[in-house]
């Protein structure tokens, strides 16, 4: 399994803005605090949401998304 932050920017009802997505896998507690900051930091003026994304497309299985702040 892979894990991943997303911030996906939202226009309107769309999820079609910015999208950041950053690999978070091997990453330490700290490690993964900090790529939060810094996405949020970002995408400061934006409305967006950012979502931990559990990636099991290599075990060929679904992903699995929660979302973790919404702005």
């Amino acid at each position: 399994m892979r894990q991943y932050y997303e911030a996906i920017e939202t226009v309107g009802n769309d999820e079609s803005g910015d999208r950041i997505r950053i690999d978070i896998t091997d990453l330490s507690d700290v490690g993964k605090e900090e790529v939060e900051t810094t996405l949020i930091d970002i995408m400061a003026g934006k409305s967006y949401r950012l979502v931990n994304h559990e990636c099991y497309h290599d075990e060929h299985g679904s992903c699995k998304a929660e979302l973790l702040k919404e702005v």
